[in-house]
Formats: structure tokens, C-alpha cells, sequence
């Protein structure tokens, strides 16, 4: 599945900061997360999932409103 533009900034500003793709639009019976990425720390690998969130407008809220307790869960 190609990725929103959104997404593809999204992990373009993470690759710049060091932080690795790992799968992206990832699938299970419990729903799905945007993109999967990999840390690595001094001594340690840090798995890292993002959910992007995209308005064109704040007309109806912040991004990070949008996001439920059910997607944070």
C-alpha cells in the first residue's frame, strides 16, 4: 500500500534523525499503525510506532485530538 504524502514526511524527517524504516501501513486483527521504526541507541535497538496524523485545517480539532483511547491502545 503506498504511503499518504503525509506519511512520506513524516518518515523522512525520522530517517534524517537517525531512526530506521521498518514496515510501514502494518496490519493485524487489532488494526494498524502508520509506520514501524528502528532506534539505535548506544548498546540497544529501540522499536519505535508512529501514527500520522494529518488535517488540512484545525477546523475540526488538533491531530493529536483525533487520535482515540481505542488507537492508543
Amino acid at each position: 500500500m503506498a504511503l499518504h504524502w503525509s506519511e512520506d514526511l513524516a518518515a523522512a524527517y525520522l530517517r534524517c534523525h537517525g531512526l530506521a524504516l521498518i514496515d510501514k501501513n502494518y496490519r493485524c486483527r487489532r488494526g494498524e499503525i502508520d509506520l514501524v521504526m528502528m532506534e539505535a541507541a548506544p548498546g540497544e535497538e529501540i522499536l519505535v510506532f508512529v501514527e500520522v496524523r494529518y488535517r488540512k485545517s484545525s477546523a475540526y480539532g488538533a491531530p493529536e485530538e483525533s487520535v482515540t483511547k481505542t488507537k492508543q491502545k
